[in-house]
């Protein structure tokens, strides 16, 4: 049973396969498994014991990933808003816009510029969305790295946006966006730490927003957890022990449900499973703010907004 509107499954050849034996983000070499990607799979979830991230234990190669997006990502991305010209993986962007803008913290709003790193963000609606809510007399400028080839064009002045292929050198930026991104990536702990460290300042803050279909699928092992387009279960255990980790540089600011990726109108019975999973957390959320240990994970999506203090 497939757990997105998409079915990413595909048999991966096993000599597109590689075995990982460290940890992707700590390079920890013990672990436990915790599942499999499938029932009929050989593949397994295994979970870190340092940092508690679920990651596959085979990638698939890099040539293989090249592929297999290039031939099935443009029929993924156009299904979340079909009747819109807006290409990403989220349905209604002006619904991520509200729901970010939430998130940051008040002095953000403050900036008289902002740049804008908007990772694996298809043609950057969800960044444009949210400059939108700026003031007009904040200056942004956004930069989308993707290797896909659409960009939307921003009908404001003070509105830049360019696209590239990889996370630019040298550059820095006050917001970062990673929206269902990093979970698809075997360098997940390499491209996690370019992006941190292209933070610009104390108060510079990264939103990431992942996968976590784990939990779940202990009750329902028979849910699909659409490898090799997910390669890792990113939860609030992994970010828990991220705050440990590098506490004495980033501070996790939130960590909690998104969303629904979904919007109601379009996808009606979607929304309301989604949104039914996620009410206990978001109502833990509110009776327990401050908290990292979360204890109501079943709810197929995290998300977390990380600070950078130096």
């Amino acid at each position: 049973m497939k757990t997105t509107i998409n079915d990413f499954r595909v048999v991966v050849p096993r000599d597109s396969l590689i075995q990982r034996i460290q940890c992707s983000y700590c390079g920890n070499n013990t672990n436990r498994t915790v599942g499999k990607v499938d029932k009929t799979s050989e593949i397994e979830l295994v979970e870190c014991l340092n940092c508690l991230l679920v990651t596959t234990n085979y990638f698939p190669t890099n040539q293989f990933l090249e592929s297999y997006y290039k031939d099935n990502f443009p029929d993924y991305i156009g299904k979340y808003n079909p009747n819109e010209k807006s290409k990403v993986t989220f349905s209604k962007p002006s619904r991520f816009a509200s729901r970010l803008k939430n998130l940051l913290p008040v002095n953000f709003f403050n900036l008289t510029f902002v740049r804008i790193l908007d990772f694996g963000g298809a043609d950057g609606s969800l960044a444009l969305a949210f400059a939108n809510l700026l003031s007009d007399t904040t200056r942004v400028e956004i930069t989308v790295v993707d290797f896909g080839q659409d960009l939307i064009k921003s009908m404001k002045s003070n509105i830049l946006i360019k696209k590239i292929s990889v996370i630019p050198e040298h550059e820095e930026f006050e917001l970062i966006i990673a929206s269902a991104s990093l979970e698809m990536l075997p360098n997940f702990g390499q491209t996690l730490r370019l992006l941190l460290d292209a933070l610009a300042n104390e108060d510079s803050v990264i939103y990431i927003r992942t996968n976590f279909i784990q939990p779940i699928r202990r009750f329902f092992p028979f849910l699909d957890f659409s490898f090799p387009a997910h390669l890792h279960d990113i939860g609030p255990d992994f970010w828990r022990s991220f705050s440990k980790l590098e506490s004495e540089t980033f501070q996790v600011l939130r960590t909690e449900t998104p969303i629904s990726e979904l919007d109601f109108k379009s996808f009606p019975i979607r929304w309301l499973i989604a949104t039914g999973l996620k009410f206990p957390s978001r109502l833990e959320v509110k009776m327990f703010p401050n908290k990292l240990k979360r204890f109501w994970i079943y709810v197929g999506s995290w998300e977390v907004v990380v600070r950078k203090l130096s």
